[in-house]
């Protein structure tokens, strides 16, 4: 259960690289720090018979990441005796195993130059957590670079903080940069976006993928033991924060196919989020970019087309279509050609207006498409062209003159048939 930190700030903190520990309310004469290892009785602070409740002094442990320890006694420490008085503690040989967090006491006898002490140990064990990666754990100045290589590597919580959470990075401090404002930590709490003990990189830079700024990731991790020795707002003893960045170097595919005729060219292929790329389509002979495409939809035809890549791979089509050729003929009312056809290539979906052809001695008719005339004026468009198309400036040809031969001729009644022969000019009027 999330443990909501209230408003308070002090003074006394432990500072261990990245990461900052809660005091606790308790005033301890020593605080002592594990770092994986064995503590000393000697370097605790005890309390040896006969002294007072007053004067008792209290000592506090922090164990990093809840790793399991042992409080050795000096081997000049003769005929030895421990009493265990709580239960997260076990008593092997010479050395006192601490198995959990929390209030830790005990008493011991020994000998030592012949004299014998009756000693008691008082005091807390809290755990803080320091989590490494290469071998690193300030984490916040020497930052998680996370690439396609190594982007399902993960960071593990160790299984003795009851309560964490993931959270955006505040500056939780004070002026000092070294004393926790639990206020500023109160409402830091606010951005928790896990509480996952197992999470890869790649799952922290998704999960909060639109708070990446300037290629950084910048995290906060809250961890709690819940031990007894808590501040007087709640805040259990063992509250630990570690300050992680990731540098999100990831780099996502920008694929390119193409549809017809035509070479498809990028500026670079293997891009980081937030990096740009220039799309260059040239068509072949004969044939016209149309348009782009991506996830099935028509994405335009900017060509060159700049692209930014988001997050993921992406894949982009270009879409080449061939170029429909348009004829035109220039005939007479009977189809018969009176000047050469003229053709030409337009884009597919295009358009291409006629003008009237300026030929002498004929009179222009219309504009003919699939046999039809479907225009008589001076101009005609052609819309939307798709496929190849054949239109006809059809003309009349006016007849000039008509010649009869012979000229003349005398004939008898009776006779015949008498032959005579026109001549139309022009010939194809």
């Amino acid at each position: 259960m999330k443990t909501k930190i209230k408003k308070l700030m002090l003074t006394i903190v432990l500072v261990l690289s990245a990461v900052v520990l809660s005091p606790a309310q308790i005033v301890y004469k020593k605080t002592l720090r594990t770092d994986g290892g064995d503590i000393s009785i000697t370097d605790c602070a005890v309390n040896r018979e006969p002294y007072s409740n007053s004067d008792l002094q209290k000592t506090r442990i922090l164990a990093k990441n809840g790793i399991e320890f042992a409080i050795t006694f000096p081997e000049s420490y003769q005929n030895l005796s421990i009493v265990r008085r709580n239960t997260n503690i076990v008593i092997e040989d010479r050395k006192i195993k601490v198995k959990e967090p929390g209030f830790t006491i005990f008493g011991y006898t020994y000998t030592e130059n012949g004299i014998s002490y009756t000693c008691d140990f008082s005091g807390d064990v809290n755990y803080y957590g320091e989590l490494k990666y290469q071998g690193r754990t300030n984490l916040r100045d020497n930052p998680i670079v996370v690439t396609n290589a190594n982007k399902n590597d993960h960071l593990t919580i160790p299984q003795a903080f009851t309560g964490l959470e993931w959270l955006l990075y505040r500056n939780v401090f004070d002026s000092d940069q070294k004393t926790i404002d639990y206020d500023k930590l109160a409402e830091c709490q606010n951005t928790a976006f896990s509480r996952k003990r197992v999470i890869s990189f790649e799952e922290l830079l998704t999960l909060k993928n639109d708070q990446i700024v300037g290629g950084k990731s910048e995290l906060l991790l809250l961890l709690q033991d819940h031990t007894s020795n808590a501040l007087s707002n709640g805040v259990p003893g063992g509250t630990s924060v570690q300050a992680i960045t990731l540098v999100d170097a990831r780099t996502y595919n920008l694929s390119l196919s193409q549809v017809g005729q035509g070479t498809v060219s990028v500026s670079k292929s293997q891009l980081k989020a937030g990096e740009s790329a220039t799309l260059t389509a040239r068509a072949n002979q004969g044939w016209s970019f149309d348009h782009w495409e991506e996830n099935g939809q028509n994405s335009g035809a900017t060509n060159p087309l700049t692209v930014t890549m988001g997050s993921q791979d992406r894949s982009i089509k270009a879409v080449f279509k061939e170029k429909a050729r348009v004829t035109l003929q220039i005939v007479d009312t009977n189809g018969r050609e009176l000047a050469q056809s003229q053709s030409q290539e337009v884009t597919s979906g295009g358009s291409i207006t006629f003008q009237v052809p300026n030929l002498a001695n004929v009179n222009f008719k219309g504009w003919k498409r699939n046999g039809q005339i479907v225009e008589t004026g001076n101009t005609y468009m052609l819309s939307n062209v798709t496929q190849n198309e054949t239109i006809q400036a059809v003309f009349e040809v006016p007849v000039q003159s008509i010649t009869v031969t012979p000229a003349s001729l005398t004939a008898k009644v009776g006779e015949g048939p008498v032959q005579l022969t026109a001549t139309v000019l022009p010939s194809n009027a």
